[in-house]
């Protein structure tokens, strides 16, 4: 039975999905045998209130038409997040090869310890925001092998430059790595990921973190790599075969899949959610569609559904994702998400 079962899932699924798919059904499995056998908790936080972070992408705030420095100082002065995680996108970086130009990062992170709000760093060539990997133009013709060593130096002169930021307090390297099914980059390629660790760890006391997804990996892979797991969390998703899906998954399913993790890899400090579902999910740019069919997709009641269900998955470090997107609808004069983030934060 189990076989059969197994070649049928299988069976439904594109070649890069097959792997993804029968790990994540084992672990799934696993978890949900414990709740169902054991006892099904619904709030894992045992009353601890989260640490909240939100995510910025000055690539993307420039994507919506947003002045990207008004947007981020608006976001820290009304919304007042303890954290952030703000990604360095080597396109912006070293537009021209071998000559890095920091200073809107240093801007960021000089701002963001003004108000004494810690970051996370997230460095390489994949980090948050589409098209997930952000290699510069005149990278795109050379080899991976020729690649990889442009990322190392990148990685190098990245550590070198941010290490005596002290509100910066994790260096994350890539981002998603091994998610191959999403996003315009090559296939996660373990070896290099190694290097990289490497190389940050020779340069810095800083821990590190590594992220997966939190519904399509079982983290196995990532989790004794790394200092901290960061995890995406998505209720509710939506690709070109069946449309909107809304994952069936109580709060303690990533609970018990970090207990898991942890329990096998004792380096393993912790794991926090690095992106939580706060933004609409659409097949075109958000600022190309109508305010009405965004607001479908994420509005502030799912936003708080989110919010409290990632609260009672009793993982207590919450980085939340949208907060540019949140302002672009502010200023078209629908307020009501940037409303609902300033409250709870």
């Amino acid at each position: 039975m189990f076989q059969r079962l197994k070649q049928f899932i299988l069976g439904k699924l594109n070649t890069k999905l097959k792997k993804i798919a029968f790990n994540s059904f084992l672990i799934s499995f696993l978890i949900l045998f414990i709740l169902l056998f054991l006892y099904w908790p619904r709030d894992m936080s045992k009353g601890v209130k989260p640490i909240y972070g939100l995510n910025f992408s000055q690539k993307y705030a420039n994507d919506l038409g947003l002045n990207w420095q008004e947007t981020y100082l608006t976001i820290l002065d009304e919304l007042k997040p303890k954290r952030m995680r703000v990604s360095a996108h080597w396109d912006l970086i070293e537009k021209e090869k071998g000559q890095y130009n920091f200073s809107n990062l240093d801007w960021q992170i000089e701002e963001a310890g003004k108000r004494g709000v810690q970051i996370i760093l997230a460095i390489g060539r994949r980090t948050p925001r589409w098209p997930e990997c952000h290699p510069p133009q005149w990278s795109k013709n050379l080899t991976e092998d020729k690649k990889e060593k442009y990322i190392l130096r990148l990685l190098e002169a990245e550590i070198k430059h941010f290490k005596n930021f002290d509100n910066i307090v994790y260096w994350q390297i890539e981002n998603e790595h091994f998610l191959d099914i999403f996003g315009e980059c090559p296939d996660g390629d373990e070896k290099l990921l190694d290097k990289e660790i490497a190389l940050v760890k020779s340069l810095s006391n800083k821990p590190i973190i590594l992220t997966d997804s939190g519904e399509l990996s079982t983290w196995k892979k990532l989790a004794k790599k790394t200092d901290v797991l960061g995890t995406s969390m998505y209720k509710t998703v939506w690709n070109p075969y069946w449309g909107f899906f809304t994952y069936p998954l109580p709060p303690a399913f990533y609970y018990y899949k970090a207990k898991i993790n942890q329990y096998f890899n004792n380096n393993l400090q912790k794991v926090i959610i690095t992106e939580l579902q706060g933004e609409a999910w659409a097949n075109a740019p958000l600022n190309t569609l109508s305010i009405e069919k965004q607001l479908q997709s994420m509005n502030k009641n799912k936003l708080k559904n989110n919010l409290e269900y990632a609260k009672q998955s009793g993982l207590n470090e919450i980085y939340i994702w949208g907060a540019e997107w949140w302002y672009w609808l502010k200023l078209q004069g629908e307020d009501s998400l940037w409303q609902t983030a300033k409250n709870i934060l």
